[in-house]
Order: C-alpha cells, then sequence, then structure tokens
C-alpha cells in the first residue's frame, strides 16, 4: 500500500520562507510546497546556497519534507501566456530553468506550474 504524506502551501501561512515550514509542522503537515520567493523580481534567490540552506534545515528541523515549488511569481506575471520569442516568453523559460536548478539542488522532487491563467 502507498504511503501518503498531507502537505500545506507555504503561502498558506501568516510568515513565509523557513519559518513556515515550523508552522507546517505545529499544524500537523508533514511537507510544504514552497512558493519561489518572488522568482524573477529578486533575482531568483533560491539559486543562493544560503537561502537554500536555510529552507532544507528547517525542513530537517521541523520533519517536514520539501514536496514541491510553486512558480507563484510566475504565476502572477502571466509570462506563460506570450509568445516564447517575446521578452517575457524567455522570461518565463528562465523563470523554469532556475527553478529546475535549485530543485535539483535541493532535492524538491516537482515544480507546480500554475497555469489557470493562459485562458484569459
Amino acid at each position: 500500500m502507498a504511503q501518503f504524506k498531507i502537505g500545506v502551501c507555504e503561502f498558506s501561512f501568516p510568515c513565509r520562507g523557513p519559518i513556515a515550514l515550523g508552522m507546517a509542522h505545529e499544524a500537523g503537515f508533514e511537507g510544504v510546497q514552497i512558493a519561489d520567493c518572488m522568482g524573477s523580481d529578486e533575482a531568483y534567490p533560491l539559486l543562493n546556497p544560503f537561502v537554500q540552506d536555510c529552507y532544507m534545515k528547517a525542513a530537517q528541523d521541523y520533519h517536514v519534507e520539501l514536496q514541491a515549488m510553486h512558480l507563484q511569481r510566475l504565476f502572477n506575471q502571466k509570462f506563460m501566456k506570450k509568445a516564447p520569442g517575446s521578452e517575457e516568453g524567455k522570461s518565463a523559460r528562465t523563470s523554469l530553468k532556475n527553478a529546475a536548478a535549485a530543485c535539483r539542488q535541493m532535492g524538491i522532487p516537482t515544480i507546480m506550474v500554475t497555469i489557470t491563467q493562459i485562458l484569459n
């Protein structure tokens, strides 16, 4: 029988960042989907080894799994619906590439790309 872990989105809590992992643990969750820390607006903080270490240490300390990364800034930018050759489309691909690199470095198995706004 498969084992299921119940997780929560980081942005469900009043505080973001590694402290949200502690809040998730206290609330009884086993995993957290972190956000992209404002991605391109902040020069991709999750590529920074110090920021990565803060999240990974909090995950270890609070016994929660980093289940996924949500590209929240990319969602808010609505760049996923832009032409691939446009500046916005290129920025979207850069965000995807950088998220994949950060996830690989942090051992996060899933990238969440929300596409509900593509049709708007």
